[in-house]
């Protein structure tokens, strides 16, 4: 942490337009947010987000009521964003990859009285899905949101700023007004495993866990931090908008993630920190002319979200030039926050753990009768935190079924804690394998696959068997121009993981089906192996 940077847990700030006032006063001149020829002060970009929380009010948005996105990131959609919490409304963003029912659906649940959104992105219009979904099944959104265009040449963006100017002052109240408690935000779970569940998060427990996150992650006041990570997603939202704002750290939305472009960015403006999945950085270190671009502004990243080779963490401190890389865990249900890996952290622990637990957090692996189990055995991974849930919107026996009595969160999934206190996690529950009576962890193999030097993506699902009940197949991406010999990685693979672990099928491909947050969508992949 920089000398000066103001220590969030220590002072009471507890919201974040608290934290976003905090801002403007603190870092007022300082660039908050840009993208391509344009840019905001923190005071400019607060200023422009209590405009929008006017513009709400005017429109009879009382505090509580929820607010939906649905958007690229944008410096409209981050001011957009932050004038919902300066309203005391509740904000709930929408997957730019969601087709008109699936955002329907959302959009009902959530009883969104109004929804930001851009007319056309990549060629989709999401107002026209919309009306179609409708069209087709009134039931699915009986009463659509008022819709608010956020380009910045639209004239519907204009006119809806126009209409709160005389509520400025009651803007700024507002604002003052959020209590810690109240929630920020209700972010629906990927679906990865079933419908999306909303999941309710407080302003408090954003705010400190997103502090303690970032300190120990490499954040810090000036840095300069591609925000790849879509604004729809937790990581997007509070890794990226919220723990910027909290340190004095300048914002540059990316719409679509190109690495040619984003070597470009770094290079021009002096990209300083990085978030995001294995792939994107895949996709960097792929890029051919990476070795004759000038990458010395870069200095901290962060990566998450799927198996991590030690290879990939080699290369970005060798070939990016990174100075600290960081692996976490964490589930939409505790804030995305639970472990860390720490700066003084050997690639080895970096490679192969998630790190340690973050400040004020608890963690234990419970066997399938919920009884405790010993360092270096694998079972359900269970948290106790401050940063938990405040529940699942509109469904008090799924919040019950996942936090009990004691406080303790059931993450479904599976992992181990390592003499050092580290966390390794092994996969979901329910990507546990059975092969012949022995269990077999999903992501332990593609581990395993991603120590291939020709392998940049991997993916394991259980197909069955006659035999053995099921057995393990494998999808590999390669790295670019390789062509890989699936006999030839079986026979790899067979030598270096026990028999059963081993796949018995591999199919190469040249991409495998990712979620917006860069998370292989294995239900995808299951689904298109059973149509063969």
């Amino acid at each position: 942490m920089l000398s000066g940077t103001p220590d969030i847990t220590d002072i009471d700030v507890g919201t974040i337009p608290r934290v976003a006032l905090r801002a403007r006063t603190r870092f007022g001149a300082e660039f908050a947010l840009v993208e391509g020829t344009r840019s905001w002060t923190f005071a400019e970009y607060v200023d422009a987000a209590l405009a929008v929380a006017a513009g709400l009010i005017c429109a009879g948005v009382q505090r509580g009521d929820r607010v939906a996105t649905w958007a690229p990131n944008t410096a409209e959609h981050a001011i957009v964003t932050l004038g919902i919490h300066c309203a005391g409304a509740v904000l709930v963003p929408l997957n730019t990859r969601f087709k008109g029912r699936e955002a329907a659906d959302l959009l009902r649940r959530s009883g969104a009285q109004i929804l930001f959104t851009v007319e056309t992105f990549l060629g989709i219009r999401f107002g026209d899905m919309l009306q179609a979904a409708r069209a087709e099944d009134a039931a699915c959104l009986p009463l659509p949101p008022r819709m608010v265009p956020i380009e910045p040449d639209s004239d519907g963006w204009h006119a809806f700023l126009a209409a709160g100017a005389a509520d400025r002052i009651k803007a700024e109240r507002r604002a003052e007004d959020v209590a810690p408690d109240d929630i920020a935000t209700i972010i629906f779970t990927s679906g990865t495993t079933g419908r999306p569940k909303g999941v309710m998060l407080s302003h408090v427990a954003l705010v400190t866990g997103y502090w303690q996150w970032s300190s120990r992650t490499g954040m810090q006041h000036g840095d300069k931090c591609l925000a790849s990570n879509p604004f729809c997603h937790v990581m997007g939202l509070k890794a990226g908008l919220l723990s910027a704002l909290e340190h004095g750290a300048t914002i540059y939305p990316m719409a679509l993630f190109d690495p040619g472009h984003v070597l470009d960015l770094i290079e021009a403006e002096g990209i300083t920190y990085l978030t995001g999945p294995p792939a994107i950085f895949q996709m960097l270190l792929g890029t051919r002319d990476l070795e004759q671009r000038k990458l010395d502004s870069l200095r901290g990243a962060v990566v998450g979200g799927s198996n991590i080779s030690r290879q990939l963490i080699t290369d970005m401190f060798g070939r990016l030039g990174l100075a600290q890389v960081a692996t976490c865990y964490g589930l939409t249900e505790s804030c995305a926050l639970v472990t860390a890996t720490r700066a003084e952290d050997s690639v080895e622990i970096i490679a192969g753990t998630s790190g340690s637990p973050l400040p004020h957090v608890k963690l234990e692996i419970r066997d399938s009768e919920g009884v405790a189990m010993s360092s270096g055995e694998t079972g359900e991974i269970m948290v106790r935190s401050p940063y938990h849930m405040k529940g699942y919107l509109d469904d008090a026996a799924a919040t019950g079924e996942a936090i009990d009595a004691a406080g303790w969160l059931a993450t479904g999934d599976l992992g181990a804690i390592d003499p050092a206190g580290n966390l390794v996690v092994r996969g979901r529950k329910k990507e546990m394998l059975i092969v012949g009576g022995f269990n077999v962890y999903a992501a332990e193999v593609e581990a395993a696959l991603l120590e291939h030097p020709d392998i940049r993506l991997a993916a394991v699902i259980g197909v069955p068997d006659a035999r053995l009940g099921e057995v393990p197949k494998a999808f590999v991406v390669p790295v670019d121009a390789v062509v890989l010999d699936p006999a030839a990685v079986l026979q790899w693979i067979g030598s270096r993981i026990a028999n059963y672990k081993a796949p018995r099928f591999i199919e190469i491909r040249a991409s495998l089906p990712l979620n917006s947050t860069g998370k292989v969508m294995k239900m995808e992949l299951e689904r298109q192996d059973r149509a063969l």
